[in-house]
């Protein structure tokens, strides 16, 4: 997700459920443990994702992040001042 491009958010959440790590990356790291962490950065949101946590748990929490984003997504903006998006 760039800039502005709130579509990339999706993928994002998408990619909490995987359990590839990321091509290249030395120590390797998780797929999902990346995406929680831009996405956090992106939106300030958390709804208690472990991406080491305990796989229905974390389940539940995808589930949380879904759930935002269909409700947020339509009205998400760029707020330059914080770098973050936020639904006004």
């Amino acid at each position: 997700a760039g800039v502005g491009v709130t579509g990339g958010l999706g993928v994002l959440i998408d990619g909490l459920s995987s359990t590839d790590t990321l091509r290249f990356s030395e120590p390797p790291e998780l797929v999902r443990t990346w995406c929680f962490d831009t996405l956090v950065a992106l939106t300030g949101q958390d709804p208690g994702f472990d991406p080491f946590g305990d796989p229905a748990i974390r389940a539940t929490a995808v589930s949380a992040w879904q759930v935002w984003w269909a409700s947020h997504q339509a009205t998400l903006a760029w707020d330059p001042a914080n770098d973050t998006y936020v639904s006004p």
